[in-house]
């Protein structure tokens, strides 16, 4: 009786140390996929979505040719195109970069490798800049501007010109036509705003200390 007690014993704990060493070896064949915990929820208001880009307008190109004279190639009356760029609160705001774009004589908008009547050019410190160009009586009056300044924002917009010395509509808001009068030549002035923080103002200088006291060596003069 004791013998079959001790064989049932040690039955029992080969059965044991069997299952402990199956157990061990599905561990390491199988270990535990790694546990993450969630990120945080973010604490205040949601990040507000960056303003929508300006669309394209028709027949773009990045490739303009930087100057302000924008009619070589093309034959009719003068027109100046004189651009002022201000921000929402009436600052010039100069470097920005204003490209002109329009068709020449049947509509036809210059393709690779003419570049009439493209241009492009940055505003003074008035936030001013002017171009040079011509219309005529064949081409469709459609004139393109996209005007961009660095932290501020962008605007492109079309100008409706039906005719020579004349300006049929506005192209929309922040966006103000006017054909000048009494300039020796045809002046059409475009005044954009643009939307977009105000410019962070200039730092002063530091006031310059003044100049330390001239050093006597230490003499003494007595009178």
């Amino acid at each position: 009786m004791r013998r079959r007690l001790i064989e049932l014993f040690v039955v029992v704990m080969a059965v044991a140390l069997l299952g402990a060493f199956l157990a061990d070896l599905e561990r390491r064949e199988h270990p535990p996929e790694p546990f993450f915990p969630p990120p945080p929820m973010p604490v205040g208001p949601a990040p507000k979505a960056p303003p929508p880009k300006p669309p394209v307008l028709p027949h773009y190109r990045p490739d303009s040719p930087h100057r302000t004279e924008i009619h070589t190639g093309l034959k009719g009356l003068p027109l100046v195109l004189r651009f002022v760029v201000l921000d929402r609160w009436g600052n010039p705001l100069p470097d920005s970069r204003v490209e002109v774009w329009h068709a020449g004589p049947g509509g036809r908008y210059s393709e690779p490798p003419e570049d009439f009547g493209r241009g492009w050019e940055e505003t003074d410190s008035r936030g001013q800049v002017e171009f040079r160009t011509i219309q005529t009586d064949a081409a469709p009056r459609h004139l393109y501007f996209r005007i961009s300044s660095p932290g501020i924002g962008e605007r492109s917009a079309r100008l409706e010109l039906p005719g020579p010395g004349r300006v049929r509509s506005a192209p929309g808001d922040g966006v103000l036509v006017a054909m000048l009068e009494g300039t020796r030549v045809p002046t059409l002035r475009i005044l954009t705003t643009l939307p977009g923080p105000r410019p962070p103002a200039a730092t002063p200088p530091a006031p310059t200390p003044p100049p330390p006291p001239a050093d006597s060596g230490g003499a003494h003069f007595v009178d």
